[in-house]
């Protein structure tokens, strides 16, 4: 074999190499999206579980519509509609939103209810501060960069300008090249949703656009509130 025989062979080797790498990074990146599925089943799970009164349609009627928006959205992004798929999950996030506030004001108005015992207000309060962190966990993994899709198909120098949240990975210069590939997944987003309901602020990853500030005011509001709903009690009990 000539020797532009065995480059071109080598060089065909490497091609096909890189070919496979992506396509295994590709695989590796779109198997993340698993752990947004199951806060999801959480979410319908606290419903389910929540009290009747803090609850102003049925448990079935509320996850049938997060599976009306769910099952399209999977199929969608399927066939490769990831836009369709964005605008799904948008709404998803929206109406979960929307319940989550409609409860909590059912909870406060309640609090004037001389026969709510103690356990039952401490069990409600504690699933609507749980299922608030995964909400916005949802926010932040949709919203950011435009969502799941687009950071992991954008280059690693598009992804870091156009990042809303500025993860630790993204500003450590020593460990550049060991994070020159690096994408936050859903336990990033619910780390920092975690951190904007018990410090109402994000601890270690400054936020860098107006709309995921509005959207952790918003959690830090819902967080807070919980919170004064619970004191009131035990303040009203004593």
């Amino acid at each position: 074999m000539s020797s532009s025989s065995k480059n071109v062979f080598q060089q065909l080797r490497v091609e096909t190499q890189e070919v496979f790498r992506g396509a295994n990074r590709e695989l590796r990146k779109e198997a993340r999206r698993w752990p947004a599925l199951l806060a999801l089943v959480a979410i319908g799970g606290a419903y389910s579980v929540l009290s009747d009164r803090l609850t102003f349609i049925p448990d079935w009627l509320q996850v049938t519509l997060i599976l009306v928006l769910v099952i399209p959205a999977i199929i969608f992004r399927l066939k490769g509609n990831h836009f369709i798929n964005h605008l799904l999950l948008l709404a998803l996030c929206c109406v979960v939103t929307f319940s989550e506030v409609i409860s909590i004001g059912l909870l406060m108005i309640s609090l004037g209810g001389k026969s709510l015992e103690a356990v039952t207000l401490l069990k409600d309060a504690a699933i609507l501060w749980g299922s608030n962190i995964v909400i916005f966990g949802l926010w932040y993994w949709q919203v950011d960069g435009g969502g799941p899709y687009a950071r992991s198909h954008e280059s690693c120098q598009d992804y870091r300008q156009q990042a809303e949240l500025l993860f630790p990975c993204l500003t450590v210069e020593e460990q550049k090249a060991r994070f020159q590939e690096w994408r936050p997944g859903f336990m990033d987003y619910l780390f920092v949703a975690f951190n904007t309901s018990t410090a109402f602020s994000p601890t270690d990853t400054p936020i860098l656009t107006t709309r995921i500030k509005i959207l952790s005011m918003i959690q830090s509001i819902i967080s807070l509130v919980t919170l004064a709903a619970l004191a009131a009690r035990a303040i009203n009990i004593l």
